[in-house]
């Protein structure tokens, strides 16, 4: 079976990052 939607789960993977350090970094209200 071929695999749909990889590229897409690559650029949400980098975005899930990207929003994992920002939630990190700033600090919780």
């Amino acid at each position: 079976m071929h695999k749909v939607g990889y590229h897409e789960d690559m650029i949400f993977l980098r975005l899930n990052q990207k929003l994992h350090l920002y939630f990190m970094l700033v600090p919780k209200g």
